[in-house]
């Protein structure tokens, strides 16, 4: 049913289906929240495809049920709100399609058990939180995609990110590396910026000089003796 300009919400009564392999009801025009029934059918093991549709609302749990399943691509729709753990703690995924949602939150953990997924993609979402170590045990991925996300803090080093061109991360501002690259910031730098920012925040005003804080930018940034002379200055005019 991919592609016949359906519109309107995914009737319960689909649950009904029991002998379904493939549900692939993607390229339509369809809305509303998934109807849970739809992870009743068991027999689903190769696609559950509802991608580039207007769904919306969240995940509902019971995507767990189908264990069997190997590919599920949910992208492209108007879905929100967490990311549920249940697709990490028993199912033995190989695609995994969540991008161009409204996903925030954190990856969940129970994701270090899909160790048999190929290729994810959750991209162009509003997920937060620092990249997961265990994706570089993965042995099975082959790319996945975490761009344009907001996730923060050092991105892994090892397995799958020493591939080049098997992960994207491109569009996540505050991600750094611990090693020097082209491509992005050291966290050292990201880490002096927050310190110096902090201390200047807390500088002290001067009505001679009218200035704020200048004592504490030279703390930073001056040599010893300096640093000495305008700790004795700055607790004199305290």
């Amino acid at each position: 049913m991919d592609g016949n300009n359906l519109s309107g919400g995914i009737a319960a009564t689909i649950g009904h289906c029991t002998q379904l392999k493939i549900l692939n009801l993607a390229h339509n025009s369809l809305e509303g929240s998934i109807p849970s029934k739809i992870f009743k059918i068991s027999s689903l093991s190769e696609e559950l495809d509802l991608s580039h549709n207007y769904l919306s609302g969240g995940i509902p749990e019971e995507v767990g049920n189908l264990i069997n399943l190997n590919k599920l691509s949910i992208s492209s729709n108007r879905l929100s709100g967490t990311i549920p753990s249940a697709p990490g703690q028993r199912m033995l995924l190989e695609h995994l399609e969540m991008q161009s949602n409204y996903f925030e939150g954190s990856i969940p953990q129970s994701f270090a058990n899909l160790v048999g997924i190929t290729e994810m993609d959750i991209s162009q979402n509003n997920l937060s939180g620092e990249i997961p170590e265990f994706f570089t045990s993965y042995r099975s991925l082959h790319h996945i995609n975490l761009s344009f996300n907001n996730f923060d803090g050092a991105a892994p080093r090892g397995g799958i990110f020493y591939i080049a061109g098997a992960v994207s991360i491109a569009g996540n501002d505050h991600l750094c590396t611990n090693v020097s690259t082209q491509h992005m910031p050291l966290c050292s730098t990201f880490i002096d910026r927050k310190v110096k920012h902090k201390v200047l925040g807390y500088g002290t005003k001067d009505n001679n000089t009218n200035c704020c804080g200048c004592y504490y930018y030279f703390f930073l940034s001056g040599n010893n003796s300096l640093q000495e002379e305008n700790a004795s200055k700055a607790t004199n005019i305290a």
